[in-house]
């Protein structure tokens, strides 16, 4: 019996120096890695508003403020929506426009965090001035297309932008669940947003439009919560 015991220990005992010297595989280094872009001022400028990110300029203004705003993800019904500069742009153009303000210098663009970890964030900072040589920026209508991303394959491009909705071109038609995606996505903190093809933006008529948090369908008549 003492013989048994002592065999088993000394099997453990080499069981457990096996298992120490294993080396667990390391996990792979990082490639090299190199990125370019370029943060769209359009959407700003289109709409008259001055922008530079130098601190000085060759023309007169009047001190407003300093400007700040965030973009940050959230949760929508479970589903993640991600930060986005639209959204940014648009609550600076609110507030310039609270403070008859069309002009921003200084300007800075930050991105933070990651979208793997739920903690992108995009900022903006700067000065407010009002040029004394121009007037109010352009808050109804800005007609600088320009193409926002794609759902599922599809594109879409903002082709005017009003203060109460925005009129966008696809490049098909989005069915209902592509478009609350594209309400998720795009649209989420606008009153109302006009759709079109090709064709339906040479015929002037929307195929489907977000009103009220709720899609009008315009070919079937039908009335589809967004949530």
């Amino acid at each position: 019996m003492k013989q048994l015991f002592t065999l088993i220990f000394t099997l453990a005992i080499l069981s457990l120096n096996l298992v120490s010297c294993v080396t667990l595989p390391s996990p792979p280094l990082p490639a090299p890695y190199a990125f370019a872009g370029v943060f769209d001022y359009s959407p700003l400028t289109s709409k008259g508003v001055f922008v530079t990110e130098s601190n000085s300029v060759s023309f007169d203004y009047e001190t407003i403020g300093s400007l700040y705003a965030i973009s940050d993800g959230g949760w929508i019904n479970k589903t993640y929506v991600e930060p986005s500069l639209d959204a940014l742009y648009n609550e600076v153009l609110k507030q310039l426009a609270a403070y008859n303000a069309n002009g921003i210098v200084n300007l800075k663009i930050n991105v933070s965090g990651r979208i793997a970890d739920r903690t992108k964030r995009y900022s903006l900072e700067g000065m407010a001035i009002r040029k004394t040589d121009a007037g109010k920026i352009n808050a109804q209508v800005s007609t600088a297309r320009r193409i926002i991303g794609k759902i599922d394959g599809i594109s879409l491009q903002i082709l005017e932008a009003y203060s109460n909705g925005t009129r966008v071109l696809t490049s098909q038609k989005l069915n209902v669940s592509q478009l609350r995606q594209a309400w998720k996505k795009y649209f989420y903190n606008q009153s109302q947003i006009q759709f079109y093809t090709e064709k339906g933006l040479a015929d002037k008529v929307a195929y489907a439009s977000f009103i009220d948090r709720q899609i009008v369908n315009y070919e079937t008549n039908e009335f589809i919560p967004l949530e």
